[in-house]
């Protein structure tokens, strides 16, 4: 996930915020929002677990049981998907 997040960010031009806050504490602040069901931070949680989770996933076994194989590398991918969105938000078409 954090790749992705990565690629994404470097494509939109945009840094990543630098929070310096230590991982067992912002989950500990987000699962104590979550409890106490402050709206903003409740989903917090669940994002920052999701942030931290390297998955891990095997293309080819995608291809094998799907029989599709992808023509774009992933990267360049993501640069269509960014250019696609930048289009769509600006209302023009394309």
């Amino acid at each position: 996930m954090a790749e992705v997040v990565g690629l994404i960010s470097r494509h939109l031009g945009r840094a990543l915020p630098r929070l310096r806050v230590p991982v067992p504490l912002a989950l500990a602040l987000a699962r104590a929002g979550r409890a106490l069901r402050i709206p903003r931070i409740a989903g917090a949680a669940e994002s920052i677990e999701k942030l931290l989770q390297d998955d891990v996933f095997s293309i080819r076994l995608f291809e094998e049981a799907t029989g599709f194989r992808a023509r774009v590398p992933f990267d360049r991918g993501i640069a269509g998907e960014v250019d696609w969105y930048r289009t769509f938000q600006s209302g023009s078409p394309r």
